[in-house]
């Protein structure tokens, strides 16, 4: 058959899209801990609540998480995600706020009905201008920045606009003063750096070991015994800020309101020498 089409044999490389099965993690919401910083009051209610909450001998510990998160999500409550956009000025966000009122109202009424189809109107015709007068700002900074040949600030505009934080090379000295930017050189100064402050020789064997010394003696003498309350509570005294809490959901801020009560609470938790909570104690989530 006379044709002028030519067979064509290739490899095609398909991605498939991951099937996910089953349900998804769920994300715990965090409670709002500044709160606490911030609210002198607030944070002396949280404070008598934890004297209240004394457990007994024969309370689960399951029990006492509950009422410390019942404590939390009460005073404290949880984080309120902020959609207001950097661009969006107050008289835009007063209709918005107007806008969303409305629409609470809306149960078949017709009146409300229209009065919110206005609102939306006007809301998004605020905020496209909000938007333009944004943009124009930006392009005045990167006209004058570019006229003052500042290129780092072109830079920083540019990943602004973009939405995207650009993080340039930053070069480093090696012993003779000399800027090093080729990050393959970067990296072989960093392992000359480590290799003199650690005073380590190392060969090119890569099966070469450290050996130590596992003879030391130990010893026996250190006195081993059962945190008392101000042990305790020094211990809650110097846990982290603004870290995540555990798989128990209990924020560090929230024992350091009252940490001599909050010693008490878990004193007979401390004192149980085989609890099935204590990897809970051990694990942190990111």
């Amino acid at each position: 058959m006379d044709t002028d089409h030519e067979l064509l044999v290739g490899t095609i490389k398909i991605k498939l899209r991951r099937n996910y099965k089953g349900k998804s993690k769920k994300i715990e919401r965090q409670l709002d801990v500044k709160v606490l910083n911030n609210n002198i009051q607030k944070r002396e209610t949280v404070s008598e609540l934890l004297e209240t909450c004394l457990p007994t001998n024969n309370k689960p510990w399951e029990e006492t998480v509950n009422v410390l998160k019942t404590i939390a999500e009460e005073e404290i409550g949880y984080r309120q995600k902020e959609a207001r956009k950097i661009w969006i000025s107050d008289n835009t966000w007063k209709l918005i706020q107007e806008r969303n009122t409305l629409k609470e109202k809306l149960l078949g009424d017709a009146n409300t009905n229209q009065e919110y189809k206005i609102k939306a109107k006007a809301v998004k015709k605020a905020a496209r201008t909000d938007k333009r007068k944004y943009l124009e700002n930006i392009a005045i900074e990167a006209e004058a920045a570019a006229g003052a040949n500042d290129a780092r600030k072109v830079h920083q505009v540019i990943g602004r606009l973009c939405n995207n934080n650009l993080r340039a090379n930053r070069g480093l000295k090696d012993l003779n003063g000399e800027i090093i930017t080729n990050p393959e050189d970067q990296i072989h100064l960093w392992k000359q750096h480590f290799e003199r402050i650690s005073n380590i020789e190392h060969d090119n064997n890569h099966n070469s070991y450290i050996h130590l010394n596992t003879n030391t003696p130990i010893n026996e003498s250190i006195a081993v015994h059962i945190p008392t309350v101000e042990e305790i509570r020094d211990a809650i005294l110097k846990l982290k800020r603004n870290k995540s809490p555990g798989e128990d959901g209990i924020p560090p801020e929230l024992l350091q309101t009252n940490p001599t009560a909050s010693a008490k609470i878990l004193e007979p938790y401390v004192k149980c020498t085989k609890a099935s909570y204590w990897c809970q104690w051990e694990t942190g989530i990111l």
